[in-house]
């Protein structure tokens, strides 16, 4: 073939091109395996192995792990940082790569040994009041389910386990959202100052351009969070209020509270509808209160106060869904709900006692009603003790 590799060459009297996986030497008149090596890495566990070399054709097995990683099990070996296990230890393994010298890269590949609290909660579906919808999410309905948590030193109920979010563009998780049992006080979702939308405030809930939210938002992921108690946010409680109301302090999360929970996507679509079908459908949707193209309705007829609504929020500490309330079938009695209705920019939904059957009604932002903080706990929990009765509340732990 004279100088040059045989791929250079191919084409002369005599030369042929090296097959994949091998490779031939300046002036060779033969072509040899590709020799490579496979690079361990710990993927977020601890402890080093060293490369291992390989030759191309030829069958070897794979290290045996030494990485550890503290509430996780080795499992295996995938071939990204979140691909699933492509690879058992030891495996026998041959030809991972054609590359002459080149780098094939193995990731451990980590089964966490938390018993998560969601598979356990759902694991009882179709007992205890728990029910798969039709939107295939986990709900507890009836009058008087066993789904008690004791939390914060206080009884909250299961609404569910839900597909959520930690951010707007985040993956899937299945999350246990849970309601305080007893309001926090009774306050106005939105101020009522008349320097602002003349004294009716606004349903808008989170943050949008120089508006900084709901009141009662800014107060339960604000003083209810700060355990410190290093500032009040004080707010007027009542239509023409000329003082202004503080908060509770007795009610704020513990700090160990505080580190079950986190961050979740709530969805604030303007409501619609009388069913719990079109009510959820028009939660999550991005229709928000801004009727004719114009923005921040005070009502369909006449004046604008222009807030843009936004459809989505990332926050810890809520309130229930509407929808929450008309799938519960009669336990979930939660006072201010979430969402904005569609023809009104200072209306929500609240659900009064009224006998035994609660009674939803529209009012304006700026009236005190009972406040249930509503929250997503953490994935990463476990079940303690408990079965979800009164008298034997569930607890949960961290898996960390």
């Amino acid at each position: 073939c004279g100088s040059g590799t045989y791929q250079e060459n191919y084409g002369k009297t005599g030369c042929e091109p090296c097959e994949a996986g091998h490779h031939s030497s300046e002036g060779a008149s033969k072509c040899d395996a590709n020799t490579y090596i496979v690079k361990y890495e710990p993927n977020g566990g601890n402890g080093t192995m060293s490369n291992q070399e390989f030759i191309y054709g030829k069958k070897q097995n794979l290290k045996t792990n030494i990485f550890t990683k503290a509430g996780y099990t080795f499992d295996g070996w995938s071939i990204s940082k979140d691909g699933e296990k492509k690879y058992d230890d030891n495996e026998s393994v041959e030809n991972l790569t054609t590359v002459y010298n080149g780098t094939y890269k193995l990731y451990a590949h980590w089964k966490s040994n938390c018993n998560f609290a969601s598979n356990t909660i759902i694991e009882n579906v179709g007992k205890n009041g728990l029910v798969k919808d039709d939107h295939n999410e986990y709900r507890y309905q009836g009058a008087n389910p066993n789904n008690y948590v004791y939390f914060n030193g206080e009884i909250w109920r299961i609404i569910g386990v839900f597909d959520t979010k930690k951010t707007l563009n985040g993956d899937v998780e299945k999350r246990i959202k849970i309601v305080r049992r007893d309001a926090i006080g009774s306050y106005s979702w939105d101020s009522s100052s008349f320097d602002f939308n003349f004294g009716y405030g606004i349903n808008q809930w989170g943050k949008s351009g120089d508006y900084e939210g709901a009141d009662i938002m800014i107060e339960l992921n604000g003083d209810y969070l700060d355990i410190n108690l290093d500032s009040d946010t004080l707010w007027y409680n009542s239509y023409g209020s000329i003082s202004k109301v503080g908060f509770d302090h007795n009610t704020v999360l513990t700090e160990s509270s505080q580190k079950l929970i986190e961050n979740a996507l709530w969805y604030l679509g303007a409501l619609n509808g009388s069913n719990a079908q079109q009510v959820y459908a028009s939660e999550r949707s991005d229709i928000t209160c801004e009727p004719e193209g114009k923005v921040g309705c005070i009502n369909s007829g006449s004046a604008y106060d222009g807030i843009k609504r936004t459809s989505k929020w990332v926050g810890k500490v809520a309130l229930p869904y509407y929808s929450d309330y008309l799938y519960s079938s009669g336990w979930l009695n939660i006072g201010w709900t979430l969402n904005p209705r569609n023809n009104n920019g200072s209306f929500n939904t609240v659900v009064y006692p009224n006998s035994n059957t609660p009674l939803a009604c529209v009012v304006s932002t700026y009236c005190p009603h009972r406040i249930h903080p509503t929250l997503y706990l953490k994935s990463g929990i476990e079940l303690s003790v408990g079965d979800g009765t009164l008298s034997n509340p569930y607890t949960f732990k961290s898996c960390e």
